[in-house]
């Protein structure tokens, strides 16, 4: 729930309660460019790890007026990166909308001929935006583009795990995210911690030895070790 309340935070930030976090913890920044500050709340400290997270995820939907950097933020479905990997063709301060013709038609073989193969043909496969449409973020993981707390999948919990051929489903997600909460309890001395229902279901499912686990590994031994 907590990433899915970083989205919400980053998607209306014109609510109340997204104008009254960002008065009291990044004032003069964004939310993605938001950091400690020196601020020892746990609330806050557990929105910057869900933005965290939440950042392996995220891209930009670009259209012909949009401010977007090019070649410094995400905004491509690449298979290895959602940043662009060409070199700086079109200049390091290229903004997304000079790959649009006057017509608000992409300019094709500008995009050919700037980028990798695999980058041009990326960049042709997304959704043609409205011209009118004003940059936005979407979760690169779920078609909808919207961030939904059935699927968690990111560079951040596949490093987690040493084992390239965990299958992540809803229980190994639950687990590896368990193992990122009791690090940093861990970090702060906490010597004890009350779990949710279906958090505790998979702990118990842990320590039971189930085999469906086997293959998670160093997860598992670290949850073990850390909650004992």
């Amino acid at each position: 729930m907590l990433v899915k309340q970083c989205w919400w935070l980053l998607t209306k930030p014109n609510s109340l309660v997204a104008r009254v976090i960002k008065g009291r913890y990044f004032l003069t920044s964004t939310s993605l460019q938001a950091d400690f500050g020196g601020s020892w709340s746990f609330v806050w400290r557990s929105f910057l790890w869900g933005l965290d997270f939440l950042v392996t995820g995220l891209r930009w939907k670009i259209g012909a007026r949009s401010y977007i950097s090019i070649y410094h933020y995400p905004w491509i479905p690449g298979p290895f990166s959602l940043k662009i990997q060409s070199s700086l063709v079109l200049g390091s301060n290229a903004l997304g909308r000079s790959l649009f013709t006057t017509s608000d038609s992409r300019n094709e073989q500008l995009i050919c001929t700037s980028f990798l193969g695999d980058e041009a043909d990326a960049i042709m496969s997304l959704p043609l935006e409205s011209s009118q449409a004003k940059d936005s973020l979407l979760w690169h993981f779920e078609k909808s583009g919207a961030y939904t707390a059935t699927l968690l999948l990111g560079n951040s919990l596949q490093n987690a795990c040493s084992n390239s051929d965990v299958k992540w489903n809803g229980p190994v997600v639950e687990e590896v995210a368990i193992l990122r909460g009791l690090r940093f309890m861990d970090e702060f001395g906490c010597l004890h911690a009350i779990l949710e229902s279906d958090s505790k279901g998979v702990v118990d499912l842990i320590n039971s030895d189930n085999s469906s686990f086997a293959k998670v590994g160093v997860v598992t031994s670290d949850i073990v070790a850390l909650s004992s």
